[in-house]
Formats: C-alpha cells, sequence, structure tokens
C-alpha cells in the first residue's frame, strides 16, 4: 500500500539556506547529587551569540556513578536498574524560551538507588539559526 500525501511541494531558496547549521563540537554537561526520593531538572540552554532565532536537536544522555558510555546510562546501561530511576526529557520548553534560544529540561529522580548517587548530563546540539534576523542574505 502507498501512501499519498495532498500536501504542496515546497521549494526552500538556496539563500534562505546558507551559513544557517552550526555544530557545537565540545560536550557539555552537568552533574549533581541524587538520595532516595530527591530529584533534579537539568536546564539546556542553546542561545545563539549572533542573536539570530534559532532551532536546535538536542543529543543528551543521562549517566549514574560515573561516565561510562555502555554501563551507566539511563535508562539501558547493564549496571543500571531502570525502576530505581524515572527520567522525563520536557525536550523543548517554550515557556522558559525567550523565542530566540532553544531551552530543554531533563527532570531526573532517584527513586530507590541509594544515597549520594552521582547523576551527570552530557549533551551536544547543531542549531539552526535563521541568518535573515540577523541582516544575513
Amino acid at each position: 500500500m502507498a501512501l499519498q500525501s495532498n500536501l504542496p511541494q515546497i521549494k526552500i531558496l538556496r539563500q534562505g539556506l546558507e551559513n544557517i547549521i552550526s555544530f557545537i563540537p565540545q560536550t557539555e554537561g552537568g552533574m549533581t547529587t541524587l538520595s532516595n526520593g530527591e530529584a533534579y531538572t537539568f536546564y539546556l540552554i542553546v542561545e545563539p551569540l549572533s542573536g539570530a532565532i534559532c532551532l536546535s536537536p538536542i543529543d543528551w544522555t543521562v549517566y549514574v556513578g560515573s561516565i561510562s558510555r555502555y554501563n551507566t546510562n539511563l535508562p539501558d546501561g547493564v549496571d543500571v536498574t531502570m525502576s530505581q530511576w524515572l527520567v522525563v526529557p520536557f525536550v523543548y520548553d517554550y515557556d522558559y524560551t525567550d523565542s530566540i534560544n532553544v531551552v530543554a529540561k531533563i527532570y531526573v529522580k532517584n527513586i530507590s538507588a541509594g544515597s549520594n548517587v552521582n547523576v551527570y548530563l552530557q549533551f551536544q546540539s547543531r542549531a539552526i539559526q535563521n541568518s535573515l534576523t540577523t541582516g544575513g542574505s
């Protein structure tokens, strides 16, 4: 069965695409310590220095105890019991943005993983910005 769409084809002008995608090469992040029943919300803010309006998909991972790619990441690290944690991503929170930057929130709760457990968040982003809002081509 083939799917058909009645949506019109949209052509994007070349000058509207020049210099709009930027990659943030470094990995950013934060850390907090949580005991049973405690929660923390990480705020991830991507703000263009140029003042241009931007949209930024954020790649993020939460780690428990230490930053080890396959052992301690939530939700599927082999050394993590997911039932002991609650992770809720509010990937784009428009209540906190000023319509130029991008704000994401990641809520993490230690349900029963023990006392004084370090929780790390790492993220990278690619920003799509409107060069026309800064006087670009």
